[in-house]
């Protein structure tokens, strides 16, 4: 699979991961915490095909947080 796609994945689980803990503490997802995750990971996504640049998603993750 190539890295955008994986990247754009990673950015998903991100929201669905953090998202379904603010409903386990049975508060509202944020809709600020989900568009500028899926802003961050889709320019990211972006760079990634346009470039050529080659980073590991999970490091990527890491540097988001």
């Amino acid at each position: 699979m190539s890295t955008p796609v994986l990247l754009i994945l990673v950015g998903l689980a991100y929201i669905v991961l953090f998202g379904g803990l603010s409903l386990l503490r049975r508060e509202g997802l944020s809709t600020r915490l989900a568009l500028e995750s899926l802003l961050h990971h889709r320019t990211g996504s972006g760079l990634a095909a346009l470039t050529g640049w080659n980073i590991h998603p999970v490091l990527f993750y890491s540097s988001c947080t």
